[in-house]
């Protein structure tokens, strides 16, 4: 992501830690104390409004919830988050599906860059290729090498 992209969201979630409960979501207002609630959806109304996928870090939150894990925890992998799913819609592209931009961060996640994830993608731009990039994830979590998994899920893609 770019930086002023990525200032943008820190400061949005910044300044949502003030925030009251109106609007979020309301598993977030059952599970999550203030504080990380006001962080968190800060996060979420950032992506909201840069067009990724909200859904996903909110269920980021609550997972980090249900593990019980510290506040901090939970924003931090939130926030990381919504800068991989911005990422991933910055390098599959404006046109691309919410499941292909979630599929795209988790792709980075697993290790696979952006250059090969816009490589992926132009590879059948008017394809949907989220499968493909869940593929592509898995092969790389066996221990495949990224390379690899990008040269076998292009090949299928492609052909």
């Amino acid at each position: 992501m770019r930086r002023p992209a990525r200032s943008l969201l820190l400061s949005l979630s910044l300044i949502g830690v003030s925030l009251p409960a109106q609007g979020v979501d309301r598993r977030l207002v059952e599970r999550l104390d203030p504080r990380t609630r006001g962080a968190v959806a800060a996060i979420v109304d950032s992506a909201r409004i840069a067009g990724l996928p909200t859904e996903p870090l909110i269920e980021k939150a609550l997972e980090g919830a249900s593990k019980k894990a510290p506040s901090a925890r939970i924003v931090t992998a939130v926030r990381n988050f919504a800068v991989q799913l911005g990422q991933a819609r910055e390098a599959l592209g404006t046109g691309s599906t919410p499941s292909e931009v979630l599929s795209g961060a988790q792709a980075i996640r697993a290790g696979i860059s952006t250059n090969q994830l816009q490589r992926l993608r132009q590879s059948r731009e008017n394809v949907q290729i989220a499968t493909a990039l869940t593929v592509a994830s898995d092969l790389v979590a066996r221990e495949v090498p990224v390379d690899t998994a990008i040269a076998i899920v292009s090949g299928l893609v492609t052909s």
